[in-house]
């Protein structure tokens, strides 16, 4: 399914490029005769903090995932304005915070794209009673909004200036 040069989300870097794929290594802890040495995938993080991160060949499918295709980045741009606002209501903030980050953990760019409108929905409501916006609203929506960019400027092979330049020319905003 994958291959070297592919564009993947891995859950906890965001979008990747496959470096490699047949990278051996011994199993941490173990003595050489106790376990067979694994093969991993290398990943190099496209995101400004860079990285690189070994996920094992067994388990990529589980835990990495292609970036989403040009036509679905173009049609999912196009229904931007239709994503409705999550209803997630909870008067705890540590458990609001918990929700959206399990969310925005599964990278899965509808969810968060609904994370993001959920956000500014909410910001707006307080900036309406005149109230500070929650800098946990703004820390998911900034969030959010990286994550949209980033995977759309890998799906769209442009820069994450331009990626935000045409989300915002699919609302309108530009």
């Amino acid at each position: 399914m994958f291959k070297c040069g592919d564009k993947v989300i891995y859950k906890s870097f965001g979008v990747c490029t496959i470096e490699q794929m047949d990278y051996t290594m011994e199993s941490f802890g173990s003595k050489k005769s106790d376990a067979p040495a694994r093969k991993y995938f290398v990943l190099k993080s496209e995101s400004a903090r860079g990285g690189q991160a070994f996920v094992p060949a067994d388990k990529a499918e589980e835990l990495i995932r292609p970036v989403i295709d040009r036509a679905d980045a173009i049609n999912l741009a196009q229904q931007l304005e239709k994503i409705e606002p999550e209803d997630y209501i909870d008067k705890n903030m540590h458990t609001t915070d918990q929700h959206f980050r399990e969310e925005l953990a599964q990278h899965d760019c509808l969810v968060t794209m609904r994370v993001a409108r959920t956000m500014e929905h909410r910001i707006a409501e307080q900036e309406a009673t005149r109230h500070k916006p929650s800098g946990l609203y703004v820390r998911l929506l900034d969030t959010a909004r990286n994550q949209v960019r980033e995977e759309y400027a890998a799906s769209l092979g442009i820069s994450v200036e331009e990626a935000e330049q045409y989300l915002l020319k699919a609302v309108g905003q530009a």
